[in-house]
């Protein structure tokens, strides 16, 4: 099974934003976006990650990318 990662900008509300208002224009729109000045985008403090699991998550990302490689040759 494959793992990725997005970043929150490629998400989309599902329903209306409680930060901004930005609403989906349909149950299938899937390409309106908040603004880039939403709150929904903001750092949240919080505490570090486990060690294990920032290495764990690098070596996935690392893994996928090597994959990708073989993929592409």
């Amino acid at each position: 099974m494959k793992k990725g990662t997005f970043d929150v900008s490629q998400t989309v509300p599902r329903e209306r934003c409680p930060h901004c208002g930005t609403a989906p224009a349909g149950p299938e729109d899937r390409t309106t976006q908040c603004p880039p000045t939403c709150a929904v985008f903001a750092p949240r403090p919080g505490s570090k990650p486990p060690r294990a699991l920032a290495v764990e998550l690098m070596q996935a990302q690392l893994q996928d990318a090597e994959d990708e490689g073989e993929a592409d040759q």
